[in-house]
Order: structure tokens, then sequence, then C-alpha cells
């Protein structure tokens, strides 16, 4: 039975800023007297990870995801409540257990900009005393699962977004964590970037059975990776639950797509024209069949289907739901 790796309990973290209004003589007031604003980051937070898993950590922007990234990896101090990750308090950042814990922020990077890739992980080989045969193999593996091989003694700078990727993964890889952070690692990626990152950790996930926790506004990450989500908003968790069970709970429409003829047709419902002979509609999960056999009737079809809910559209609807209460 996989044990509880992450250990989360009645966490809040709150900071203090300082509100500006705009204009010459708001700065000026400022100098004398700053308006001061205490936000609420995360609000009572709980929640258990275990080895082996991956969560997908899912909300708008603002919502505190990488709030909380960053007191579970030991860059921020929590407010209040308890935090045990990998049986230790990650704030102290003892050395045991960063050796164990590795993080990609999307938006920031651990490469050095203008020496070439291979070159900042024979630093992070020094770094975390790395053996030589160990470092090799995972190198090996690591760039042949990805592909990026031949890019190796490229400088950095040179090196695309999707490659660049790439390799942050590497870097954060190559001492073997037992547990990953990953915070939007496919940003601004193509699709074939962002499937290869997927395709490169699930594999991780399975064979080395590393612990993933990933927050994503890309939701195809979410569905391929995870099987159970915590979604956040407001600092708050709204919903920690599998997949699955997310889109039961939220699966409040059906998706009708046809393609005709190309001859006009009348239907006693609302849809909407997607091409010239193409078509879409949404309706209730109970109307589904006889929707689809007045479709049928009345059309001149060349090809119908019907899909369910995404996870994007069950997390809008939370969200909207949330909003209306």
């Amino acid at each position: 039975m996989n044990k509880t790796i992450v250990e989360v309990k009645n966490l809040n973290h709150h900071y203090r800023s300082y509100k500006k209004g705009a204009g010459f003589l708001c700065t000026l007031k400022d100098m004398f007297k700053r308006s001061v604003v205490d936000v609420e980051a995360l609000k009572d937070i709980t929640f258990q990870i275990k080895s082996g898993e991956i969560i997908g950590l899912l909300g708008p922007n603002g919502a505190g995801k990488t709030t909380l990234l960053k007191i579970l990896s030991g860059l921020i101090y929590p407010s209040s409540g308890t935090t045990v990750v990998l049986e230790k308090i990650p704030h102290k950042k003892e050395h045991g257990f960063l050796r164990q814990i590795g993080m990609v922020m999307g938006q920031k990077s651990q490469l050095l900009w203008d020496i070439p890739a291979l070159d900042t992980l024979l630093i992070i080989r020094e770094l975390y005393r790395i053996p030589k045969s160990d470092f090799d193999k995972r190198v090996s593996e690591f760039i042949n699962l990805l592909s990026i091989g031949h890019l190796l003694h490229n400088p950095v700078r040179k090196l695309s977004l999707g490659e660049r990727m790439k390799f942050e993964l590497v870097a954060s890889l190559i001492h073997h964590p037992k547990l990953l952070f990953l915070d939007e690692p496919t940003i601004g990626l193509d699709i074939i970037s962002q499937r290869a990152i997927r395709d490169f950790l699930q594999t991780l996930n399975h064979t080395y059975g590393i612990t993933i926790i990933i927050t994503s506004h890309y939701m195809r990450d979410i569905e391929v990776l995870a099987k159970r989500v915590l979604i956040i908003k407001n600092g708050a968790i709204l919903h920690d639950t599998p997949i699955s069970s997310l889109l039961k709970q939220f699966n409040h429409s059906q998706k009708i797509y046809f393609t005709t003829e190309g001859t006009e047709f009348n239907l006693p419902f609302v849809f909407d024209k997607i091409s010239p002979n193409e078509y879409s509609m949404t309706c209730q999960p109970q109307d589904l069949q006889q929707i689809v056999s007045v479709i049928a009737t009345h059309v001149p079809l060349k090809s119908i289907r019907t899909e369910e809910a995404s996870l994007e559209e069950a997390i809008f609807s939370i969200f909207e739901e949330k909003k209306e209460s």
C-alpha cells in the first residue's frame, strides 16, 4: 500500500501588500503613509497525497496554486497549520528533504542562459554529488525519451521554448527525486512539445513511481496525467476528487455534432453552425436520445456523433456555480 508523503492540515498563508492609487498625488501621499492590505492567499487547506500519485492542481489565476507549491517545496513559510512532505517540514530546507524533491516553474528557468544545457546538468551533478555512472545513465535515458540528445552542446539561449522546457525537466530530475512539482510546465508550448512532455512524465511515473503535483491551464495535461484533482479558488479547496467523479457530478450537458449533405433543413431547437455543412448543439443527458432521433428524421445526415462534457467544461461549471452561490 502506498504511503502518504504529503500531509497538509489547516494550512493558512497570508501576506501584506500595499494599495496605491493612480496619479502623482497618490504617489506623493504614499511617501508619507501607505495603505496596507492583508491578503489571504491560502485558507484552511487540508489534504493528503500518497506516493506514486499524479495530482492536478487547478484554479483560476490568483487562486493560490503557486503559493501552495512554494510552501510544499519550502520556498516560503506558511502562516499557520502543519505541512509535512516526505516526513520533513519543507521550510526548514533540510538537506535530506531537498535531495528528494524537484521543481519546474514554466515562467522561471534554472538553466544558465549562455552555456550549453549539459554544463548546467554537470553543475547540478556536483551540487547533488551524483555518481558519474548514475549521472551518465540518467542523462542518456532522459534525453532519449525527450529526443534532445543533439541539443546537449547548444547554448540555452539558442534553444526553442519547447527545447528549453525539456531540459528544465531533465535538470529537475537528474538527482532522481521522489516528488516533482510542476507549475505550468507546458505554458506557451506547441502541441507536439506538450505531448512529448506528457509522455515523458507518464513514463517516469510508471517506471520510477515519482509522485507529481502539476498545475496547468491546459486541461489536456490534467486529463492525460492525473487521476485526481484539487480545485482551488480564492485560497480555498473547493473539490478534492478523482477526475471520473468530477465529470459525473458536473456532466450537465452533452454535445451533438452532425454534418449534412448541404441541403436546407429545419429543427425545433437551437443549434450552431460550425462550417458550411457542420453543426453542433448542447443538450441535457436525459434528452439526448430524443434529440438525436429528431435530427435523424429531419436532417439529410452524412454523419452524427455525441460527446460528454469535457474536464474544462466541468471546471467551468464549478466556478460558475460558486460565483452564483
